[in-house]
């Protein structure tokens, strides 16, 4: 799933119960539970719960388990759970081709939801989504009122974007099931919810968040676990809200009680060593947006100050994975498949004495293994617009446009501040496309963020730009066609007419995508989410982006920072009355238009210097190491 989203439910024994009720099945389950606990004993390991990754690392006591699993396939005459058990322990050892051919065996004996709901996982995690979708579809013909695969077709939904769509399937699942508390309950309100937020609804999405969090079932541990995704997603879902929220810290800090942090990190700092180790900590070390983010400090660190250490939570490794490896001395651990205590005794082991989160409240995030402590000084940077609201997290690395020293918004975290622009986007040479400032014979002003930063407020505002500026237009990127529908309904209403608009669909190319910002004179930036990547594509094309900069709220505030450092800070604005007059007057000023066109690109760049930026940063993580006054 895209960035703490959606929630798919793996098979579990709590939601086995009505199978377990029988006898044999009881009698099948306890022994393949008793086989995986004595075999994970023999890995001689001190931890208590059972944790496959120690078996898939130990090849003879591997061997060892399945063995005993296949002794059972015939003391069981070949019985349809046997060879869920089975799939299940092929699953767990990553050797998914035999799994899903033990899965198939079993409901080809009996109509197990729990074995097609595993197999349709295994299709999805290998991209094959209509595959999934048919499997799931199976599993409704024998089991109508299965909530899990109603939920995960309602979850396919939403990775393909058609959102309205996921809202209708998870929304039949609670009128099919009004009573029901569970697990897979939970979830749907957390997969309603983050549909609601993906097409903008935030306060509706919001409700369906409290309502998931608010339900209580049984189940500790899958439970926890959803809370957490709740919470998560209810707290992203914040930063889009133009209307204050009261009390918005405190639903921050409720992240503590579900993962039990602990302040205090057992490992002494050590100022006088050699080499300071860095560790950082992401699921985005692949081709995602943030890594052109990441690049920089990876790529050129101070190898006579730092060893660095790559802790990547990805599951399947790419070019830019590959890319990142490679550079000279770089020191890579994927952790997809550890658990959280693993991670936290890996860390341990190579004596980390920064680890800086760059994912925040996203998905595939660890801030679970960062409320264990396992490194003296916690940071958390780029990732994520808000503080992680973990008490155990030290510092937040910004700077004094993005978050002013006398900003009220609330961390956990202290700031500390870079001496510019906080973030530092790579530029590839090869990849410029050439801009060409153009005197257009009307103004067509352009919106290119995504479509959930698009609001009412946002629209209003377009809209008195548009109708005093004659013969403009408003150009829009959609992500998505059936549901952006609803939002041109939307500004239909406020008072947009067809000649006004511009809609166009998702540019996948790269190049066709920037050669698009030759067409425009001025980009609008979203609020109070402002654009981040969008922005910095938006002027490495050399175009104007007017933002609305709000006080106390780093969302609002990103492109504002890079537009103050590259000295533009006319195209700053703090009111939406300032934010229109700026637009109108900027569009009756065809000479400024040009100016900028000539000369933003230049400013960016010179901004973007990665080797300046690098330095800047190292300079801040050693000073705070050696300013750290932590116990």
């Amino acid at each position: 799933m895209n960035r703490s989203s959606v929630v798919i439910n793996p098979s579990n024994e709590s939601e086995m119960k009505h199978i377990l009720s029988d006898e044999k099945n009881k009698q099948i389950w306890t022994e393949y539970t008793n086989i995986i606990t004595t075999f994970f004993r023999k890995c001689d390991v001190k931890n208590t719960s059972i944790n496959f990754n120690i078996i898939k690392r130990n090849l003879s006591i591997q061997q060892e388990c399945e063995n005993a699993i296949h002794e059972m396939v015939k003391k069981y005459d070949e019985h349809y759970l046997v060879y869920y058990v089975l799939g299940s322990f092929y699953g767990e050892m990553g050797n998914y081709n035999v799994a899903n051919a033990c899965y198939k065996i079993c409901v080809s004996k009996f109509p197990l939801p729990d074995a097609f709901l595993n197999m349709a996982i295994i299709q999805y995690n290998c991209w094959k989504n209509d595959i999934a979708k048919d499997i799931l579809n199976d599993c409704l013909k024998h089991n109508p009122n299965e909530l899990r695969a109603l939920t995960f077709l309602g979850a396919l939904c939403y990775v393909e974007k058609d959102y309205f769509g996921a809202i209708k399937i998870n929304e039949m699942c609670i009128q099919q099931n009004p009573d029901t508390i569970s697990p897979s309950m939970k979830n749907i309100f957390n997969n309603i919810g983050f549909s609601y937020s993906a097409i903008g609804k935030c306060k509706k999405a919001l409700s369906y968040f409290d309502k998931g969090l608010n339900m209580d079932c049984d189940a500790h541990n899958d439970v926890e676990k959803i809370d957490l995704q709740l919470l998560q997603n209810k707290l992203i879902n914040y930063d889009y809200l133009y209307d204050h929220q009261e009390n918005v810290f405190l639903e921050f800090l409720k992240v503590n009680k579900i993962l039990h942090t602990i302040n205090i990190c057992d490992k002494h700092l050590n100022k006088n060593k050699s080499k300071i180790n860095i560790g950082y900590v992401s699921p985005d070390l692949r081709h995602h947006v943030c890594a052109f983010f990441i690049n920089t400090i990876l790529k050129f660190y101070d190898r006579n100050i730092f060893n660095v250490y790559c802790y990547a939570n990805v599951a399947i490794e790419d070019d830019m994975s590959e890319k990142f490896k490679k550079y000279d001395g770089i020191k890579w651990f994927n952790i997809y498949e550890m658990s959280q205590l693993d991670i936290c005794d890996l860390i341990r082991s190579h004596d980390i004495d920064v680890l800086i989160d760059l994912a925040g409240h996203t998905n595939g995030n660890s801030l679970n293994v960062f409320s264990k402590k396992p490194a003296p000084i916690q940071i958390t940077y780029l990732g994520y617009p808000n503080t992680t609201g973990l008490t155990s997290m030290d510092y937040r690395i910004t700077d004094r446009y993005a978050d002013p020293q006398t900003t009220q918004q609330k961390f956990t975290e202290t700031l500390i501040y870079m001496p510019r622009c906080f973030i530092c986007y790579s530029i590839n040479p090869i990849d410029l496309v050439p801009v060409i400032p153009t005197k257009h014979h009307f103004i067509t002003f352009g919106v290119f963020n995504k479509m959930n930063k698009h609001n009412k407020y946002a629209f209003k505002t377009w809209f008195e730009i548009i109708k005093n500026v004659p013969n403009s237009v408003l150009l829009i990127k959609r992500d998505t066609k059936i549901d952006y529908d609803i939002k041109i309904k939307t500004l239909k209403k406020i008072g947009f007419k067809d000649e006004q608009l511009k809609i166009i669909d998702h540019i996948s190319d790269s190049i066709s995508y920037k050669k698009l910002y030759n067409d425009i004179d001025i980009c609008l930036d979203t609020f109070p989410y402002s654009g981040t990547t969008t922005s910095c594509d938006g002027f490495l094309m050399s175009t104007p982006i007017i933002t609305l900069g709000i006080p106390n709220r780093h969302v609002s505030n990103v492109t504002s920072s890079l537009l103050i450092n590259m000295g533009f800070p006319e195209l700053v604005t703090h009111t939406m009355d300032d934010y229109i007059s700026v637009a109108i007057k900027l569009a009756n000023d065809s000479d400024k238009i040009m100016y900028y066109k000539k000369n933003i690109r230049n400013q960016f760049i010179d901004l973007m210097n990665e080797q300046k930026f690098a330095k800047e940063f190292d300079s801040l993580l050693y000073n705070t190491f050696i300013n750290h006054n932590g116990d």
